[in-house]
């Protein structure tokens, strides 16, 4: 049977489980309203893994995925199982919080990097002025700096939340291992048979008058 107090323990992981995946599958979409800059970032910015659709696809996997696989540790309710999660989400968390500072500190810089070296290609400049539907090089970079702005808002509202649940996730998770997951099996009671002593049927046949004197009886048991 299954103690209290890791049942109290899987039903807060398992609702931690739910928030983190419910929160992570629309983060992709928060770039539909910006598709014209996320296709020039990755036709002609080439950021690789550090475009920004990748770093939101990444994001959002990952923590669904983590969000799967501590609510099926700690279900299976097998040790070995929860210390996999326990060490696969630390690494796995370390890689959102280094994607979350990305996106916070060195995200737009490397994005103006990159177009101050390409609008100095007239073709290519021209390419991105058309993509972002400007008529010329200030008012396209003002265009994309805020399109970056609404980006980076959308993100950290998502993945800061989601770190959290998380962080949450692996101490509820660690207190699952340490924990006594089933409850010792109760000790039977033992049975003593006893011997009821008293005047049963054969004494009573033992029994006989036994006379004192002339004239005088007593009655009594010969053992």
């Amino acid at each position: 049977m299954t103690t209290t107090a890791f049942k109290n323990v899987r039903s807060l992981s398992q609702l931690v489980s739910v928030l983190l995946i419910v929160i992570n599958i629309p983060l992709p979409f928060f770039l539909i309203p910006h598709l014209m800059f996320v296709r020039m970032e990755a036709e002609h910015l080439r950021m690789g893994i550090r475009g920004i659709t990748t770093i939101f696809r990444t994001t959002s996997m990952t923590n669904i995925t983590l969000g799967l696989f501590a609510s099926c540790g700690i279900n299976s309710k097998t040790r070995l199982y929860m210390r996999l999660y326990f060490i696969t989400g630390m690494l796995l968390l370390l890689m959102l919080v280094t994607m979350l500072l990305y996106i916070r500190i060195s995200y737009q810089s490397d994005v103006s990097r990159q177009l101050g070296r390409l609008y100095n290609n007239a073709s290519i400049r021209n390419i991105i002025l058309y993509f972002m539907e400007c008529t010329n090089q200030m008012t396209c970079t003002r265009i994309i700096m805020k399109n970056i702005s609404m980006i980076k808002y959308y993100y950290v509202t998502i993945a800061i939340p989601s770190l959290c649940l998380n962080l949450l996730n692996l101490i509820l998770i660690r207190i699952a291992i340490s924990i006594n997951i089933e409850a010792p099996p109760q000790k039977l009671p033992n049975f003593v048979e006893k011997t009821r002593v008293g005047m049963n049927t054969s004494s009573l046949r033992n029994k006989r008058v036994i006379v004192n004197g002339p004239g005088q009886e007593s009655r009594g048991t010969v053992p």
